[in-house]
């Protein structure tokens, strides 16, 4: 089954003026989450998460749905925490070097019914 959860991603960035006068490629290490294919496989990641965010807010709930208390969000962020913390036990994805797997034809448009990785 399709899953998702938080990965350690490494990155060469682009050239910069700091980087220029240094003489060293910038590289940055990020906490992205991963999506993987109904066989396991590493087949995207996001690109610029945010730090921990939580939307109090969006504009795809309903009108009817209402807004999380200030618990119910603390929570989430604590959960995402955990989550961070699970990704410093696996492997970095190198994104210079990785060779993505395929998306699979029945993953788009089903990221909510996604599970996340227990492990």
């Amino acid at each position: 089954m399709s899953h998702w959860n938080h990965r350690i991603c490494k990155e060469t960035l682009e050239p910069t003026g700091v980087t220029q006068m240094s003489g060293r490629p910038l590289v940055e290490y990020t906490i992205r989450e991963a999506y993987y294919n109904s066989d396991g496989e590493l087949c995207a990641v996001t690109e610029n998460d945010p730090p921990i965010g939580v939307y109090a807010t969006n504009e795809h709930f309903p009108p009817e749905v209402p807004e999380p208390s200030e618990e119910e969000i603390l929570n989430e962020m604590r959960e995402t925490v955990e989550r961070f913390k699970k990704a410093l036990s696996k492997p970095v994805v190198d994104i210079d070097t990785i060779v993505w797997a395929e998306w699979d034809k029945n993953m788009d448009g089903l990221e909510e019914d996604w599970d996340e990785d227990e492990d």
